[in-house]
């Protein structure tokens, strides 16, 4: 199962814009998430060293909050974004598929109580 992107505008930001953040919608899309990007951007200390195009790549990831261990597919589109939080943690995989199969074995609520490791 392949997630697409919820529509045209969240498909070109993924594959020419600046570093971003996607989660799943409601619907089950991936969506631009504004408020994560801006988090990692600034914890990342981004700033205006990144262009665009040049620093992207797809990066497969699960997001867990060490607060509460809920966890979700999330797809950053640069290296850059790469890192733990300090309110969550990321672990990437090679594909979404992966992704997804790992967060399908956390249950039908996927909470992950451990760190990544």
């Amino acid at each position: 199962m392949t997630i697409s992107f919820c529509d045209a505008f969240d498909r070109a930001m993924a594959q020419t814009g600046l570093p971003g953040v996607f989660t799943v919608d409601a619907d089950g899309e991936l969506r631009l998430d504004l408020g994560r990007t801006r988090d990692f951007w600034q914890h990342r200390g981004l700033g205006a060293v990144v262009c665009g195009g040049e620093a992207l790549e797809a990066c497969h990831c699960l997001l867990r909050d060490k607060a509460n261990g809920w966890t979700q597919y999330v797809l950053l589109t640069s290296p850059l974004l790469l890192g733990d939080l300090p309110r969550a943690e990321l672990i990437r995989f090679d594909s979404q598929q992966e992704a997804m199969e790992r967060l399908r074995q956390l249950g039908t609520l996927p909470v992950c109580r451990e760190p990544f490791s």
